[in-house]
């Protein structure tokens, strides 16, 4: 049904006093040219653990040192964020390079009992795996029995192709904001090589940051005889991790796997929430720096 439009004077000789009001509002006069919005504060997101792997959960504003673009900038306020909800993914390289690794049963392992140990109502979870292809074998749920039966799915899974890793880390989606509650965290297992991904390594950086996805690296050693191959893996991991906030662990036995996991749970433990002030002039890539004055502490966050 088509309605003719209305003019200004009659909605408004019709309008209530609240829509009046609005209306009112719309149609007055701009701000004066040396009148600026101000603009909202921004939410800075990162963990705090100790070098021996223990969750730091009294840091005070007093204790950092914030700057943006190489400026100052005013901490707000600090919270811990360690009890809200977390979105844990898992995603697992089922590429022909990882056909004769033994260690795949245990990774499925390991992360079902971390997930087990650290769950709280609220928390979702889900898991993927990926060669040239993304497969969802969970999608995001509360549900730990679907978690269950899609690792279980990991091992006996046929490991062969290339492997197409920022593809699938660009595929993970969330609807996270940097002011909505709870930490959004990717645990990849895996060589991290790539050699077939349509989308670039910064790309897929740039998706997971947007996104504000952590990512873990379990990063798994690659054949001897390819040590150039290895240390490509290895240093995209690292940028990976550093870029988004989170942090790799190098994982060549069952001590290690489990290490890895006592330590990403201490870091999710130390999770805080900070705002600070934020510039017109700041933008997505605008260079984050946070220090704490309390020794042998590391902070996590994206960079």
């Amino acid at each position: 049904m088509f309605i003719e439009p209305m003019s200004l004077s009659r909605i408004l000789a019709r309008a209530s006093l609240p829509l009046l009001w609005v209306l009112l509002q719309l149609t007055s006069c701009p701000s004066s040219p040396g009148q600026t919005a101000v603009a909202p504060p921004r939410v800075l997101r990162f963990l705090a653990v100790t070098a021996d792997g223990s969750p730091v959960a009294d840091l005070k504003p007093e204790d950092l040192e914030l700057r943006v673009g190489k400026q100052p900038r005013k901490i707000v306020n600090l919270v811990s964020s360690a009890a809200e909800h977390r979105n844990i993914g898992f995603l697992f390289d089922i590429s022909g390079s990882r056909r004769s690794d033994m260690l795949i049963p245990d990774e499925t392992q390991a992360a079902l009992q971390f997930l087990r140990s650290i769950w709280r109502a609220d928390d979702s979870a889900l898991v993927l795996a990926f060669g040239e292809i993304t497969v969802n074998l969970a999608p995001p749920t509360s549900d730990l029995t679907q978690i269950e039966a899609a690792l279980a799915k990991i091992p006996a899974a046929q490991y062969r192709g290339s492997t197409a890793l920022y593809d699938a880390l660009c595929s993970i989606h969330t609807s996270a904001t940097e002011s909505s509650e709870g930490e959004t965290l990717l645990i990849v297992f895996g060589d991290f090589e790539d050699n077939t991904s349509r989308i670039s390594k910064d790309a897929a950086i740039d998706k997971l940051r947007k996104n504000n996805i952590r990512v873990f690296p379990l990063l798994r050693p690659t054949q001897e005889r390819f040590p150039r191959v290895g240390k490509l893996a290895e240093d995209a991991a690292k940028k990976f991790a550093r870029s988004t906030g989170g942090d790799m662990f190098k994982v060549e036995n069952e001590r290690d796997l489990a290490g890895a996991f006592h330590r990403l749970d201490a870091e999710l433990k130390g999770a805080y929430r900070l705002t600070y002030d934020f510039s017109p002039g700041d933008s997505q890539h605008t260079k984050v720096e946070l220090r704490t004055s309390r020794p042998n502490i590391s902070v996590l966050f994206a960079r």
